[in-house]
């Protein structure tokens, strides 16, 4: 049976992410009163960017079974399609609208970085790669101590380094995210779920407090302890206490607009940082950069996708009837 409640994680996990490139880079010194809740905001949302990994690996820790071949042709052509004409569009942005050299650009695409937020497609292609033989893993190893593994490989990369499209820790988030959905998802783990709440909280606040006091980012790295122990904190009590139900059509097919608009947002980001400078002058301008990137990204992806070649292009997951 299919859990539903994933795709209200999906398309939330995709807000976060928005968030993170939107209301928490705001310019402090020139909005000095959103100093505080932008803050909060980053430490909160870079939850959602380990999380995604180990939802990945929730939705595909069954997948062990199928042939190499068909995995990597559904899942791999999903991603990569739908990334190559993305990939140009940034490319061909960096060179001509910003100036960046060309030599500079096509280093940073090799890289992974072909622009700020492609990065995570590149780690999720390898990631993929990789699944098949996580997945068999989880199903055949104490995950005990894949989890003590995992934790220690992403702490450690945390120390000396992520490694190449930094696919290494986020295939240990993905390994944990199996783990975990194993145990809480099936069965009552109500005093363990309470236990994951208060650490989350207290792992938050305490992060919370060090951001505010120092204004310093480091804490909230994708492979610090912090972000670490809070994400998984988060999937545990998520896993734990939202029931599963039936959500609707509509949350299912906005669920499959989720790379789409993961890819482009830059996009409808500009525009609605375009559109909002010509509004007046008033303390509320930078909150409705990321309420109006999310609506239009959804809005316009859903709309192209009605069209097939479209919903290819734009990695749109079909919804099954």
């Amino acid at each position: 049976m299919r859990d539903n409640r994933l795709d209200i994680f999906r398309i939330l996990l995709i807000c976060g992410v928005v968030c993170i490139h939107t209301f928490c880079v705001l310019d402090f010194e020139v909005y000095p009163h959103y100093r505080t809740l932008g803050l909060a905001a980053n430490v909160i949302c870079h939850y959602t960017v380990p999380m995604f990994a180990m939802l990945s690996g929730i939705v595909l820790m069954s997948k062990y079974r199928e042939s190499l071949q068909d995995f990597y042709r559904k899942r791999i052509a999903r991603l990569l399609v739908p990334l190559i004409p993305c990939v140009c569009f940034f490319v061909l942005l960096r060179l001509f609208r910003d100036g960046n050299s060309a030599s500079v650009v096509i280093k940073e695409t090799c890289l992974g970085t072909p622009y700020y937020h492609l990065w995570f497609a590149f780690m999720l292609l390898g990631v993929y790669v990789l699944i098949p033989f996580l997945s068999r893993l989880v199903h055949e190893i104490h995950n005990g101590f894949l989890i003590a593994g995992c934790v220690l490989l992403i702490s450690v990369s945390n120390y000396v380094g992520e490694g190449p499209f930094q696919i290494m820790p986020f295939a240990g988030y993905t390994v944990i995210g199996m783990t975990l959905y194993r145990r809480y998802a099936g069965a009552q783990h109500k005093i363990e779920g309470v236990v994951a709440v208060a650490v989350g909280v207290l792992v938050t606040v305490v992060n919370m407090r060090l951001v505010l006091m120092s204004g310093c980012l480091r804490t909230i790295g994708y492979c610090t302890p912090y972000i670490m122990i809070g994400s998984m904190a988060l999937l545990i009590v998520f896993v734990t206490f939202f029931p599963i139900f039936n959500v609707g059509r509509l949350v299912t097919w906005m669920a499959g607009l989720v790379y789409g608009v993961y890819l482009w947002h830059p996009i409808f980001k500009g525009a609605s940082n375009f559109i909002i400078s010509r509004l007046p002058e008033g303390v509320g301008r930078p909150w409705l950069v990321f309420p109006l990137t999310c609506l239009s990204a959804f809005a316009v992806i859903g709309i192209l996708s009605r069209v097939h070649i479209f919903a290819v292009l734009l990695g749109v997951r079909e919804v099954k009837k």
